[in-house]
């Protein structure tokens, strides 16, 4: 007998695209500048007390004199035991602020854990002229985390107008603030473990002895039963934001647990029934479709007619990084742009 099972989850994804009429110079509007959390060390499933490190760099689309971030982060789940500078950036001169001196480094990381954020830390170059190489990824500090509770999770960068951000480091425009920069959080992966069903033991009846006066006698049963062959289940994040920039390729990776002991393919695709696979604020549509990106080289266009698409098959419980791709055109309009993006998880046995 063939039979499929899917189980599915919805992922709810908005996005904010603004332009303002003040006129900026324009090195300020580059594309493809970014703060990312990178080198994050996925922990044993279901596991607590390891430890891992975060790098957060900066990566400008010019050169950049300065770079600074706060990092906000599940405080139930994960705890802040470290912060260091970056090795490099320091040896080359810069100048760090919100970094805590020596003395008062156990009452900043205490701090932080309590509310679930490290205020930003940044450095800048003060000579003038000094700047780091565009289109690098540049660290700007380190913080090491302890697992405290299974569930996944994440370590987001943030940006704190006037204390955070990259700086221009370009001779025009030296010093002053970069806008349109991509923030790329970090995943921890750390499921709770699926726990083993336990069997429901069947009672056993109490024989009716036969009459004295009876012949003794005997009989037999036959019984019989059917296992299921196996089990399926998946989680996405409720919801994502990508903060959009015209003329790039703006993503977001998204984490997708599945739970199974068989052998599934992921699907995506979009449920709604006009625009399908286009972000839209109600009114206006993005004039490009969004993609659904999965290792080692699958691209899932959701407008395409042929969805659902399956962006990866595997077997056993797993976690699937996709990345979402949405191209912005320079002739966008301004707006609140949102779309549903439905994971669906397949199996036939």
């Amino acid at each position: 007998m063939n039979r499929t099972r899917t189980k599915v989850a919805a992922l709810g994804l908005g996005a904010m695209l603004a332009v303002s009429a003040l006129v900026i110079p324009a090195s300020v509007f580059a594309a493809g500048n970014s703060i990312s959390v990178s080198n994050t060390t996925v922990s044993p499933a279901g596991s607590t007390g390891g430890t891992f490190t975060v790098n957060v760099t900066a990566n400008g689309s010019v050169a950049i004199s300065g770079a600074g971030a706060a990092l906000s982060f599940d405080k139930t789940r994960v705890q802040v035991t470290a912060i260091a500078k970056d090795a490099t950036e320091d040896a080359n001169g810069v100048s760090y602020a919100g970094f805590p001196t020596a003395a008062d480094l156990a009452s900043f990381i205490a701090t932080a854990n309590g509310a679930g954020n490290i205020p930003t830390i940044a450095w800048t170059y003060t000579n003038g002229h000094s700047a780091e190489t565009a289109g690098v990824e540049h660290g700007i500090f380190s913080a090491t985390f302890q697992v405290i509770a299974v569930g996944n999770t994440s370590i987001d960068p943030i940006i704190v107008p006037g204390v955070g951000g990259l700086l221009d480091g370009t001779a025009a425009f030296y010093g002053d603030t970069l806008t349109g920069t991509t923030l790329n959080s970090g995943a921890v992966v750390n499921p709770a473990p699926t726990a083993t069903p336990v069997p429901t033991a069947t009672p056993v009846p109490t024989p009716t002895p036969a009459p004295a006066s009876a012949a003794p006698g005997s009989g037999t049963t036959t019984v019989s039963g059917t296992l299921d062959s196996g089990f399926l289940g998946l989680t996405v994040p409720a919801n994502v934001t990508i903060p959009l920039v015209r003329n790039a390729t703006n993503t977001k990776d998204v984490p997708v647990t599945v739970f199974s002991n068989i052998s599934w393919n992921l699907q995506v695709s979009d449920p709604k029934a006009s625009h399908t696979g286009f972000m839209t604020d109600g009114v206006k549509v993005l004039s490009n479709p969004m993609h659904v990106l999965a290792a080692p080289s699958a691209d899932a266009n959701l407008s395409s007619p042929t969805t659902p698409n399956t962006i990866v098959s595997g077997s056993n419980s797993a976690v699937v990084i996709s990345t979402l791709s949405q191209f912005v055109a320079s002739t966008d309009q301004p707006g609140s742009y949102g779309i549903q993006v439905l994971y669906s998880a397949v199996s036939g046995f």
